[in-house]
């Protein structure tokens, strides 16, 4: 394994901020984003395979812009 450094920037409204990565902290953020994404992939699969989603709670107090509610 490398022990290269990586250098990381990102801007924000106007600020930027740069700093340098070790290569293992890289693959850490890496495994770690990758592992989330499996989590939230498997639970939100799991609901819709089990036949038991809907979204007809959430829908029935969704506002449009006009503040008056949608309906479906």
């Amino acid at each position: 394994m490398s022990t290269q450094e990586v250098r990381l920037r990102s801007t924000l409204a106007g600020f930027t901020a740069e700093e340098k990565l070790h290569t293992l902290s890289v693959w850490f953020i890496l495994a770690l984003r990758v592992m989330i994404g499996l989590a939230f992939f498997q639970s939100g699969l799991g609901k819709v395979l089990s036949g038991s989603f809907s979204a007809a709670g959430r829908r029935g107090f969704e506002t449009g812009h006009t503040g008056r509610p949608f309906y479906f």
